[in-house]
C-alpha cells in the first residue's frame, strides 16, 4: 500500500488474518552491517552458478551500499533439523548494450529464487528453485520491482515485490513454509499470498491463507480530485476451501 498511513493501516489489518494463522507477514528486520553482509557473502558465493550473481536492486556504488545485498538472501533453519539453510535471489548478470540514437542501455537478466538445505558436513544442497516469481529489474514499471527476501517471526520465508507508475501501483507478498507432506518431494510450500493494487480511485487488497482456505478482501475508495477516502473500507471474508499446497518450485504468477 502506498497512498497514506490510513491505507497502509487497513492493509495490515487485512494481513492480520494470515498472521493469526501462523503464516506471518511481519515487518522486515533492520539492515545488517557491512561487516555482517561481507561475511554472509563469503558463505553464499560457492552456491552461485556461473553467469549469475545475487540480485541487487541498486548497483553497488560505495562500500556502504553492500548492505543492500542483504535483501537478496536469508539464512534460516526452515526444517528445524539444526543445520542452517539459505534462500537466495539470483539474477543473470546484466549486460550493457549500445543502442544507436539512445546510447548505452542496461539489459536486466532473469531472476531465480533458490533454496539450499544445509547438510551435516557444512555443505548445501539445492532443494527448490523458481525462475518465474521474481521479476526482472525492468518489469516494475517505474523501477525495479524486487523488494527483498525476509523472514517472518514464525520463520516463514517472505518474498516482496512492488511496482507501478503514476497513480497506479501494486505490491505483492508470497509466503513460504517448510512442510513434510506424504508423497511429495517439495521443501518449501506456498502458504500465503497478499496482493495490493491502487488504480487512482481506490485500493484493492486481498490476502490468501492457503493453510485454511481463508480469503480476505479489502476495498477503499478515494475521491480522485481531493484524494480523500469515500466512506469506510469494505472488508469481505470468504473461504476458498483447502487445496493441496503448491511447492515453491511449482508456483506460478497469478
Amino acid at each position: 500500500m502506498i497512498r497514506s498511513g490510513l491505507t497502509k493501516h487497513v492493509c495490515l489489518l487485512a494481513a492480520a488474518a494470515v498472521v493469526s494463522s501462523g503464516i506471518g507477514l511481519s515487518a522486515k528486520a533492520g539492515p545488517k552491517s557491512v561487516e555482517q553482509v561481507t561475511a554472509d557473502l563469503k558463505r553464499i558465493a560457492p552456491l552461485i552458478p556461473a553467469g549469475y550473481e545475487l540480485a541487487l536492486k541498486y548497483r553497488v556504488k560505495t562500500p556502504e551500499d553492500v548492505v543492500l545485498l542483504s535483501d537478496s538472501y536469508a539464512f534460516a533453519d526452515f526444517d528445524g533439523n539444526g543445520t542452517g539453510d539459505v534462500a537466495v535471489v539470483l539474477e543473470q548478470i546484466p549486460t550493457y548494450q549500445n543502442v544507436p540514437g539512445v546510447g548505452t542501455v542496461l539489459r536486466h537478466g532473469s531472476r531465480r529464487l533458490a533454496i539450499f538445505e544445509g547438510q551435516n558436513d557444512g555443505s548445501y544442497e539445492l532443494v527448490g528453485q523458481n525462475d518465474e516469481l521474481v521479476l526482472r529489474g525492468d518489469e516494475g514499471g517505474s523501477g525495479d520491482p524486487f523488494d527483498g527476501l525476509s523472514l517472518t517471526a514464525q520463520g516463514s520465508l517472505r518474498l516482496d515485490s512492488y511496482g507501478g507508475r503514476g497513480r497506479s501501483h501494486w505490491s505483492s507478498t508470497y509466503t513460504f513454509q517448510h512442510r513434510e507432506i506424504a508423497g511429495r518431494t517439495g521443501y518449501l510450500y506456498l502458504v500465503g499470498y497478499a496482493l495490493s493494487e491502487e488504480d487512482g480511485g481506490g485500493n484493492h487488497d486481498e490476502v490468501h491463507d492457503y493453510m485454511t482456505g481463508r480469503l480476505e478482501k479489502t476495498v477503499l475508495l478515494f475521491d480522485a480530485a481531493t484524494d480523500e477516502m469515500i466512506g469506510k473500507p469494505t472488508v469481505t471474508v470468504t473461504n476458498e476451501g483447502r487445496k493441496p499446497l503448491v511447492s515453491l518450485s511449482d508456483v506460478k504468477r497469478p
